[in-house]
Parts: structure tokens; sequence; C-alpha cells
């Protein structure tokens, strides 16, 4: 017998009594199991009858054993802009300008602690082992404050990286606007004060760009202490 299905699908087609006609075998080898009438997906009877633990309560972690790993993630939440830094073809210029330094960043968006690799014996330091669980319930609270802060660390830096990428941006599209004007200005005057108000806009620009590549250091200083304590501190969570 060849199944290529749950058997039980093909019931509304086999025989159900001794003096039904039909071949068992050639139906279920043969043919495809009738499609259910049912709308939605029903729980199977073995799950629906299964038995749950009782839900812990207090600290889950001291409840449900050891803990393996820790991860945390962050992503950025602003959405950058559909402008190009430099169009197809355009010719770029290098001058002589300073430089934004902007630090890497050394902490992934995705990290993961394991705690299962070595267990600190603080019993042979002459502490007590209900002032360890109390140190344990400690380190796991502190962990979690500093996970969390350390996301709030990766997503600014991303939002910032992206600030910094639209910035630039606009800052490429003035200058493009710029140097236009001051070809069109040579034959018209008028269109002065609109070259006067870009070239405001672009030093302003770079004020910005000054501000954001400092924000982005600051973030990614914070990330590194952070992570710093999190290993620290990540030494007593079991």
């Amino acid at each position: 017998m060849i199944i290529n299905y749950p058997t039980a699908l093909y019931e509304p087609l086999l025989p159900q009594h001794p003096d039904d006609g039909g071949n068992v075998t050639f139906t279920i080898s043969m043919d495809t199991p009738p499609r259910s009438s049912i709308t939605t997906v029903k729980i199977p009877a073995a799950w629906e009858k299964k038995q749950l633990p009782p839900r812990p309560t207090g600290d889950i972690y001291s409840r449900l054993g050891q803990r393996l790993y820790t991860t945390a993630r962050s992503n950025s939440l602003d959405i950058g802009s559909s402008k190009k830094q430099y169009e197809a073809g355009q010719v770029l210029e290098f001058v002589n300008a300073p430089l934004s330094d902007v630090q890497p960043m050394l902490v992934a968006d995705v990290s993961e602690l394991r705690h299962d690799t070595n267990i600190l014996d603080l019993g042979t330091f002459g502490i007590d082992p209900l002032e360890y669980e109390r140190l344990i319930v400690l380190a796991s609270n502190q962990l979690a404050d500093l996970n969390t802060a350390l996301g709030v660390a990766r997503q600014g830096r991303s939002d910032t990286d992206l600030a910094i990428n639209e910035n630039q941006k606009d800052q490429n599209e003035a200058n493009k606007a710029i140097r236009a004007l001051e070809q069109l200005v040579a034959s018209d005057p008028s269109v002065q004060s609109i070259l006067d108000m870009l070239k405001n806009k672009l030093v302003v620009l770079q004020q910005d760009m000054i501000v954001l590549v400092q924000q982005a250091n600051t973030y990614a200083d914070q990330a590194s202490a952070l992570t710093n304590q999190i290993l620290a501190v990540a030494q007593l969570v079991r």
C-alpha cells in the first residue's frame, strides 16, 4: 500500500460496513483524500486532552531550571527616504574638507549569552546558599535592565546612522542646486536670494552633521560600556 496522506482523511471514502463495496488499498494508494468542509483548524484530540504542568510563580528561571541562553536584538525604528546619495554618471569632486569621524559600532545588533559553560562556586568564599540565590535574582534583574538599556543604545545608533545618511543626501542635493544657481545668477541676478538661502541651509546641514556624528559616537561608547557590564553580571546569572 502506498500511503501519501494520513489514512484518517480517507474515512468518508472507505467502506463502513462489511457488506460495503470498495478496495481500501486501491483507494488509499491511488486517490487523494477529499477536502474537509471545516473552515477552521481543529485541535488534535491528543493536544486537547494533554495535561499541562501547573504554571510556576515567582522567579520563573529558578523554578524551570538552569538558564542556557540570553538573546537580545534591536533594530532601527526610522525609515530612510528614496533619495540617492549620487546620481549615475555624476562627476565627484575631491576637496579638502573636515572628515566626519564616526566611530564604528563594536556591538552587533544581536547578542547571545550562554550561562551553562561555567558555574561560580561562591560557597568556597563563605557565601551561604540563601545569599547565593539572592545574588542570582539580583543579577538576573540587573541583566534584564542592562539588556534593555543596550537595546536603546543600539536602536539610537541605528537611527542616528540613518539620520547621518539622510543628512548627507540633503547636503549633496543642496550642493548640486547651489552649483546650478551659481551658473544662473550670472544671467539672472534675481535668483541670488535663492542661492543665498541654499547656502545658509547647507551650513545648517553641516552643523547638524557634526551633532549627529557626536551622537553616534556617544551611542557606540554606551553600547560598548553596557556590553562590558552585561558580560560581568552574566557570570552570576544561572
